[in-house]
């Protein structure tokens, strides 16, 4: 049978006293730069979801997938905007 332990009468547990590893010698400065992104990254946004229908299937209707239809609308937008 277990009997209570007063816990006040336990030994404290060993403390750990937590060592930073050195600096580097020199300062590390590749990092800095931001390499070009090359292939295809996500991009998010909100739309209406029958806005989202509706691209889709003109999408599906032409053949192309909704990113090609973005690019080709996007290129059209800056053609007329600039």
């Amino acid at each position: 049978m277990n009997t209570p332990t007063n816990i006040r009468s336990l030994p404290k547990p060993a403390t750990k006293t937590a060592t930073r590893p050195e600096p580097p010698a020199a300062p590390v400065s590749s990092n800095l730069q931001k390499p070009a992104t090359e292939g295809h990254v996500q991009l998010q946004f909100q739309v209406p979801a029958d806005v989202r229908r509706a691209v889709k299937s003109h999408a599906a209707e032409r053949d192309v997938s909704m990113s090609e239809l973005f690019l080709k609308m996007w290129e059209q937008y800056r053609a007329s905007n600039v």
